[in-house]
């Protein structure tokens, strides 16, 4: 496990407050304490909501009376996203930005509005014939600051002309800066598969509902699509359909949400699923890339649960590639034709999962057979029938084996192949088994699943489309279905609970040497929050749990630095992982052939880095799990102070299966590059994220 992105902005906000004068550090500590526990869903959602987020009087892909599309498909916090948007024929139009949520049931909030703006008709789209791509080179019509204030989710932002015609632009704010229980995965890139816009020439990845002349599939289908251009009839993609009643009913019960997209996953893959308990998967998500897949597996095999809340996730392979104008993954690449791709490398071919030898059920426990007739009520929805009600997905649902939801299966669904790899799993279970008609009239059966991987992560899959209408469409909603939602969400918050297993967070802060040598600190222990109060000494605050009111540090005459610092946990279990958070120094530089250690209360030392010259300070994490490796000894990086995550120069693997418990002992070692200077360095923080088997 990662060193949080939340846990990082609490540590290093706790740090700024050491600096503080002492009622300001204690009101700092209350504050992060009281932020720390707020779920800020549910802050949000207590504001009052409103329906004016719905369309009144949709603009056309023929007229194109107005129509928008946003400069990347997610924005963090504190960011910039520019809207570009035509208005048919010209004249002023407003911006009203709404983000979507359960709001007392109206399902938005208002969240910024601007107008009325000047709009006018802009550029026609252009063309590639061969492959079918077509964007549009508009210019920039509207730029957003996103409020640092505003709340990670789903946001349409509706454009409204002086006509009355309106339409969506749909984007995601992200929050990097904190982490929560689960991150929900938006699926632009399958809004972008099936988009056909404009009216008339607008191409997707289909031939059933491509326009225009053949391209060099020998059908009207793209190979290639752009995001740099509006999405077809409402402009908000797929998300009223498959989402957002999933969103709603997340919101309505105080599950702690962050939102980010399918393309923030293949950009950052498993760095970004790392601090979460659970990747949810939204609504129709049929096409991954290869660092998608590759990142959910990673996950699922560290023991991050997945829940994927729609049927045909995980179908095809696609590429991204970027822009005529140079801006990354804004076309979206899908050949579907091993001899029309030109890519050399067969990993890559932009075919089925199941065609790559990768198929989608070794992943998901389920995987595609077949769609059926579309309704919006589901009407035309098959009924899901239970199978293994015992299963704990069902506690409390009141269900039976045979007994039928009605129409929550359509209008595609997945099923179990029994000629395909499935899950390495000791806990497999289908749920349902349910009679589909397909859309040419075959019958078929359709089910949903449940694995534990060997890791303990758990796996869920709806198996249909409309999972999410059963959570809060009028007509389809099924309290069975509400409540074993719940008791899968739940169990994935309570997984490491369940297995035995319990994470704790141990912080010293603000450690500094002085003139003569000696070392004062600060430890908060993490378990429960504790914290005991030390004294001050030549400008340093001294507080601890045990084990950090006193070290011994190098510096003086000496030609050598050695930097001891201990941390008591009293917590007792076998270790299952460790990492180390935190680590950061300063004023190095007088010093080479620096290396920093850690030693159990077994007596096992690990080399942590080392043998590093030519640094001044740094701030980094160390995990085994990580992506990055250490520089060399004269590199910048070989002690890195960009508070990123990397491989330890030793692996911390040995703790494992040690108890948890007792004095462990952080060291730093070194030689003064001047016999006779006077310069120390600094220890200015380090912790431990331990896991551990309870005893």
């Amino acid at each position: 496990m990662e060193f949080s992105g939340y846990r990082r902005y609490f540590h290093r906000n706790l740090t700024r407050a050491l600096l503080w004068p002492l009622t300001g550090f204690l009101f700092g500590i209350i504050s992060l304490a009281l932020h720390a526990g707020q779920n800020p869903v549910v802050i949000e959602n207590s504001n009052p909501g409103t329906t004016e987020w719905r369309l009144a009087k949709w603009a056309s892909d023929v007229e194109m009376q107005i129509k928008g599309y946003a400069s990347a498909t997610s924005v963090n916090l504190g960011e910039e996203i520019t809207f570009y948007i035509t208005v048919n024929p010209a004249q002023s139009y407003d911006i009203r930005i709404y983000r979507m949520g359960w709001y007392g049931g109206t399902g938005g909030r208002l969240m910024h509005e601007s107008g009325p703006l000047d709009g006018f008709k802009q550029a026609d789209p252009v063309l590639d014939a061969d492959t079918g791509l077509l964007y549009c080179p508009w210019e920039a019509s509207y730029t957003l600051s996103v409020p640092t204030s505003w709340t990670s989710g789903v946001y349409l932002a509706k454009l409204t002309n002086a006509e009355g015609y309106d339409n969506y632009i749909v984007f995601t704010v992200r929050d990097d800066d904190r982490t929560a229980d689960f991150l929900y995965q938006q699926p632009v890139t399958t809004y972008q598969a099936y988009n056909s816009f404009p009216a008339g020439i607008g191409k997707s990845l289909y031939a059933f509902n491509s326009y225009g002349a053949n391209t060099i599939t020998g059908t009207p289908r793209a190979v290639k699509v752009s995001f740099d251009r509006p999405y077809w009839g409402s402009g908000a993609g797929d998300f009223l359909t498959w989402e957002l009643d999933l969103v709603m009913w997340l919101e309505k019960n105080g599950y702690d949400v962050n939102y980010a997209t399918d393309i923030d996953l293949h950009q950052r893959g498993f760095e970004l699923l790392k601090p979460y308990q659970a990747l949810l998967s939204a609504g129709h998500d049929e096409y991954w890339s290869k660092p998608m897949y590759d990142a959910a597996e990673m996950a699922r095999d560290s023991g991050i649960d997945l829940a994927f809340f729609g049927a045909n996730a995980v179908y095809w392979q696609m590429r991204l590639e970027e822009s005529a104008d140079g801006t990354p993954n804004r076309v979206m690449v899908a050949y579907k034709d091993a001899g029309l791709d030109p890519e050399t490398d067969p990993e890559l071919k932009t075919l089925r999962w199941r065609d790559l030898g990768r198929a989608e059920q070794a992943l998901v426990g389920i995987q595609f057979i077949a769609d059926g007739e579309f309704s919006s009520d589901g009407s035309t929805n098959a009924d899901y029938v239970v199978i293994n009600s015992d299963h704990w997905a069902y506690a409390d649902t009141g269900l039976s084996d045979g007994d039928h939801i009605p129409r929550l299966v359509g209008y595609e669904a997945d099923s179990l192949f029994p000629d395909f790899p499935q899950p390495v799993s000791d806990d497999y279970t289908l749920l349902s088994s349910s009679p589909f008609t397909t859309y040419d009239g075959q019958q078929v059966t359709a089910n949903s699943s449940i694995y534990q991987a060997p890791s303990g992560a758990w796996v869920f899959a709806s198996g249909t489309m409309s999972w999410s209408w059963g959570l809060n469409r009028e007509g389809v909603v099924s309290p069975a279905i509400q409540t074993a939602t719940a008791n899968i969400l739940d169990r994935f918050i309570d997984s490491d609970a369940s297995s035995g297993e319990t994470c704790s967070i141990y912080m010293s802060d603000d450690l500094s040497t002085d003139p003569d040598g000696v070392l004062y600190g600060a430890s908060m222990d993490g378990h429960h929050g504790g914290w005991m109060w030390g004294g001050w000494s030549n400008g340093g605050m001294g507080m601890g749990r045990g084990g950090m009111g006193h070290h011994g540090g190098g510096g003086g005459s000496g030609s050598r630095l050695e930097i001891s610092s201990t941390l008591d946990v009293d917590d007792w279990g076998s270790i299952t992982d460790i990492n180390i958070i935190g680590l950061s120094g300063s004023d190095f530089d007088a010093f080479r052939n620096l290396k920093i250690t850690l030693t159990s209360p077994d007596s096992t030392r690990v080399l942590l880095a080392g043998a590093c010259n030519s640094i001044s300070g740094f701030d980094l994490n160390l995990d085994d799990d990580a992506e990055q490796r250490l520089g060399r000894r004269n590199s910048s990086d070989c002690l890195p102070d960009d508070g990123d995550t990397y491989l330890p120069k030793r692996s911390l693997r040995r703790f494992i299966d040690e108890q948890s418990g007792g004095t462990w002992t952080l060291r730093i070692t070194g030689k003064r590059k001047h016999r006779h200077g006077t310069d120390s360095g600094h220890l200015d923080g380090w912790g431990l994220e331990i896991c551990r088997t309870e005893e």
